[in-house]
């Protein structure tokens, strides 16, 4: 049926229903993993920011991959959802394959991994657990009632939906058009209502560690399905493929035409912010100028992109996407793998105050895995920032803007080591424990001090 407009009513129904679950409140995600990996157990909250730290190998991606991996599972049963021809014919069956082919594809077989046991508890009610299975050595998949029944609810409405427009399909061309358009706005509306059913209303962003590659490699790397990338890279990749047309312009701009294009508010003093660090971090301005990838040094010189510096071709795309996850106004989940990478310590903090900024818009979250302790000096440094406002804000501002505050009470910080994590945010001083974030100074300054000691002698 359809309304005195033309539009299909299941495609207000669904939108109905879509606003009034964006209406619950969500509660914070839980994350409970075993014997997957390097990781031998660990549970933790998915707060808004979640900072890990550890010796390489320990297991921080994979704690990162795997709750990337839930988080944007919503987004592969929509998907799923609406390629099927009967998307209620063995749905269950269906959806616990579409888990089983993603996990698979972020983490190669499990079935060496005796002992697996994942949960990911998305909302009161609503979760997905994955765990061996002794006789087949298959990761055997099970959703919650809730979430079973919501998906279920929302197949017989993609089915219902089909059968009552398949012979409305006009032959008229102008028909056809809002034919179409009613299409895409019925399943944007299912996509909407999915992700609200599973509490993530958010778009995914992973960057991953190794990203240069996508800069020094550029022009090779636009025919991405000729690679055998893992699909966290792949995604990357083809992200980048697409927007890096967008950048025949200079941030001011895309701000400006973002101004005139959109009706949303834009908040310019931290787009502003962010391009300032932008331009500090490059020490230049990245531009595509007649098809060539170009950091432009002044009005006159640049240097061609897979020439530039490794610390460039590294924080280039995370600048990037940040900025523009900030311009669209997108709510963004995102992971950032060793952001640090090829960094000098000063410009490492600059990075940390860009992701910052991007944390305080649309109610942003991250993963930040890191190695370094500048890194953390520099998390800590926003975090007390915010403290120090509620003393006095003025001065607070004088020494970092107010944009670029941390709230502690959307932190957690984690060491990763020996398959397991140790909190290491002290909730009492509102900051990451000091002692975990340089600790390999104290055994570099014990030996070297223990050499002097046999020099001076």
């Amino acid at each position: 049926m359809r309304t005195a407009q033309g539009i299909p009513t299941a495609v207000l129904a669904a939108e109905d229903r879509g606003q009034k679950q964006a209406k619950d409140k969500p509660t914070t995600a839980r994350i409970h993993i075993q014997s997957f990996g390097p990781v031998r157990r660990a549970q933790l909250d998915v707060t808004d920011i979640i900072v890990l730290n550890g010796l390489q190998s320990s297991g921080k991606s994979t704690i990162a991959k795997l709750i990337y991996f839930f988080k944007s599972l919503p987004e592969t049963l929509y998907q799923n959802l609406i390629i099927a021809d009967d998307p209620t014919a063995d749905l269950k069956k269906k959806l616990v394959i579409a888990c089983r082919n993603r996990l698979m594809d972020f983490f190669g077989t499990t079935k060496h991994m005796k002992g697996l046991f994942l949960k990911y508890t998305y909302a009161e009610n609503k979760d997905i657990t994955v765990q061996y299975e002794n006789r087949s050595g298959h990761a055997r998949v099970k959703f919650s009632n809730a979430l079973m029944a919501g998906l279920t609810e929302i197949a017989q409405r993609i089915k219902h939906y089909r059968e009552h427009t398949e012979g409305d399909r006009p032959w008229d061309l102008s028909a056809m058009q809002f034919f179409r358009a009613d299409q895409m706005r019925f399943f944007h509306s299912v996509r909407r209502e999915v992700k609200q059913l599973f509490v993530e209303p958010r778009e995914m962003l992973y960057i991953p560690a190794g990203r240069s590659l996508v800069t020094t490699l550029s022009e090779e790397l636009k025919e991405v399905e000729s690679f055998r990338f893992d699909p966290l890279m792949k995604e990357f990749v083809s992200r980048i493929n697409l927007l890096r047309r967008d950048f025949t312009k200079d941030l001011d701009e895309m701000i400006e035409d973002r101004k005139k294009l959109s009706a949303e508010p834009i908040d310019f003093d931290r787009l502003r912010a962010m391009k300032t660090l932008i331009e500090e971090i490059l020490q230049g301005r990245y531009r595509v100028e007649k098809g060539e990838e170009r950091i432009l040094l002044d009005d006159q010189n640049y240097v061609k992109i897979r020439y530039s510096s490794s610390g460039q071709q590294e924080s280039l795309w995370i600048l990037h996407l940040l900025f523009l996850a900030v311009l669209e106004g997108q709510a963004v989940f995102g992971v950032f793998e060793e952001p640090e990478a090829h960094l000098y310590p000063l410009t490492q903090y600059h990075l940390v105050k860009l992701i910052a900024l991007y944390l305080g818009a649309e109610e942003n979250q991250a993963i930040i895995t890191t190695h370094s302790p500048y890194v953390m000096a520099s998390l800590n440094t926003l975090l007390l920032a915010h403290q120090a406002a509620t003393k006095n804000r003025v001065s607070t501002v004088q020494v970092i803007k107010s944009h670029c505050w941390l709230d502690g009470a959307r932190v957690s910080a984690y060491f990763v080591e020996k398959g397991s994590i140790r909190d290491i945010y002290d909730r009492d001083s509102g900051i990451i424990d000091p002692q975990f974030i340089d600790h390999a100074s104290e055994t570099i300054n014990d030996d070297f001090d223990r050499l002097l000691d046999l020099v001076q002698a």
